[in-house]
């Protein structure tokens, strides 16, 4: 593999994996305002944030 690809291919991945923290960001802000009146949705919110937390250190395991 040529350094180019390689270094195209580490952006990528660290784009992906600024996405994902954004959105977990985005998804904990989101269960601070429903944490007070629903507490279906604030489960929803929390499988969603911790199977994207999960997805992030598998990628940044496999990145090493």
């Amino acid at each position: 593999m040529g350094l180019r690809t390689m270094q195209s291919q580490r952006e990528v991945k660290g784009e992906e994996l600024l996405e994902i923290i954004g959105a977990i960001y985005h998804i904990n802000e989101a269960m601070k305002v429903v944490m007070s009146y629903d507490d279906e949705a604030y489960e929803y919110l929390t499988k969603a944030r911790e199977s994207l937390i999960y997805y992030l250190i598998s990628q940044v395991k496999d990145y090493e």
